[in-house]
């Protein structure tokens, strides 16, 4: 049965400044237990000559494919110097990055006689090279350099979970977000998988490279043309040059997808109101993400309040606090939540945890914790950067996934913190058990005003 401990992609040192050090053990110890387990597959099926059919296919299944390529990246790097090894296995070998770790890597190095791990290695590079997967060699040389926006991209094995290995699972179609640009200080992108049509966004550096054109599948290619006939309408577009010798769209200009006529034409809603149709192969245009708006999810924000003693010892029990009294602290509040926002959130705030490759998780760009003071009360909300409307499916999804994320995730982790507040300390709660509930702006302020009843239901 193959080991289930993930492969930790950082040193102890690094381990140990973002508090996973015990997760490091763990892929330590796997990762010795592998190198000692090449060890005695060599000195068991070795003959004198050769390697026994199937050697590395028994590692394989006990450690998986990315625990023993980095074993035994590792242990060729470890031995810098040796000529035993073929220059193409050295080559691959200095290919993959291995943390620097000069107290740990030498233990999870193999053993063996440097001339059979050579065959070793080169068993296990036909393994791979049997699943038909792509690498470097197939993509543009400039891939970093390219703007990903339409291009087919071949997605990292090391993004992939080892199950869904394949050529098929490899290869996305770009379509929108700011990871498309080589320059943009976002990295995601949306994309399209074009083996099976799912839609998902990717980190940019997820992806080895662009797929060069003659190594496109005809599988593929059918698919990409299928895909790229496609522009539905309200498909942003920004113009780049119109084939227009009378009167073109000024370049720069953007709109949107009205209709794609039987001719290919893409018939188009200017924002400068004009309506020219554009020509895809005369017309030089970028597809755009959709414009975001803000959503507003408000809930209710409590906290602890505790004083010094007479004695300059912080009072035991603490004093609660709901939203009026909370006033005079919003800004304190509101540091500490983008204090204890963890560098993953960067981009997407807490939607980087949402892990369903659905609707949601495609409209809804990001989602942070603040606080924010309306009708004399300070409340808690998730601000939501949305992309067109969300469906009352939709919203009731989000909802319960930002009110998850306010009692057991990020707002756990905040209500665990102390706030200072001079000589005080201030525990803020994003959620409680009782009269708790998460609503938009206009469920939760309309109904004051106009004194009706919400129709959004507690969590």
């Amino acid at each position: 049965m193959q080991s289930k401990i993930p492969l930790y992609p950082y040193n102890a040192k690094t381990a140990q400044e973002r508090g996973e050090i015990e997760k490091w053990r763990e892929s330590f110890r796997e990762n010795c237990a592998c190198a000692g387990g090449i060890d005695i597959l060599i000195r068991e099926n070795f003959d004198g000559m050769h390697l026994k059919d199937g050697t590395v296919e028994k590692i394989v299944e006990l450690y998986g494919y990315k625990r023993v390529e980095h074993v035994l990246a590792n242990t060729v790097q470890e031995r810098r110097g040796d000529g035993r090894f073929r220059p193409d296995n050295r080559a691959w070998a200095e290919s993959h990055y291995i943390p620097e770790d000069e107290m740990h890597n030498y233990c999870f190095a193999a053993r063996s006689h440097s001339a059979i791990l050579d065959g070793f290695i080169s068993n296990y590079r036909k393994l791979v090279m049997d699943l038909g997967m792509f690498d470097q060699k197939q993509c543009e040389p400039d891939s970093s350099e390219l703007d990903y926006t339409g291009k087919v991209l071949v997605l990292s094995p090391n993004t992939l979970k080892e199950e869904y290995w394949s050529p098929e699972n490899q290869l996305w179609l770009a379509q929108s977000g700011f990871g498309c640009s080589p320059t943009a200080r976002g990295r995601s992108i949306l994309c399209t998988c074009l083996g099976d049509g799912e839609q998902t966004r990717w980190n940019r550096n997820d992806f080895i490279g662009v797929l060069k054109d003659e190594y496109l599948p005809d599988w593929a290619r059918k698919m990409v043309k299928f895909m790229q006939a496609q522009y539905p309408p309200g498909t942003r577009i920004r113009l780049n040059s119109m084939n227009d010798p009378y009167a073109p769209v000024a370049p720069g200009t953007e709109g949107v997808v009205d209709l794609v006529d039987d001719a290919g034409g893409i018939h188009m809603k200017w924002d400068n109101g004009r309506t020219l149709a554009i020509v895809p192969g005369e017309d030089s245009f970028t597809v755009l993400p959709p414009k975001l708006e803000t959503l507003k999810l408000y809930m209710p924000l409590t906290a602890e309040f505790y004083e010094p003693n007479e004695y300059g010892d912080l009072d035991e029990n603490g004093v609660t606090l709901e939203g009026e009294e909370l006033r005079g602290y919003e800004s304190q509040i509101a540091a500490a939540l983008k204090k204890y926002r963890m560098p993953e959130e960067a981009e997407r705030g807490v939607m980087h945890w949402y892990d369903a490759a659905d609707s949601v998780n495609r409209k809804v760009h990001s989602a942070v914790f603040a606080v924010e003071e309306r009708n004399g009360q300070l409340w808690g909300v998730a601000e939501c950067r949305v992309a067109g409307e969300l469906t009352g499916a939709e919203l009731e999804n989000l909802k319960r996934f930002a009110a998850g994320q306010a009692s057991d995730g990020f707002g756990e982790s905040v209500e665990q913190h102390e706030i200072r507040v001079g000589s005080m300390e201030l525990y803020a709660h994003l959620w409680q058990a009782v009269d708790w509930d998460i609503q938009t702006e206009q469920e939760r302020f309309e109904q004051e005003q106009t004194g009706g009843m919400t129709l959004a239901q507690s969590m």
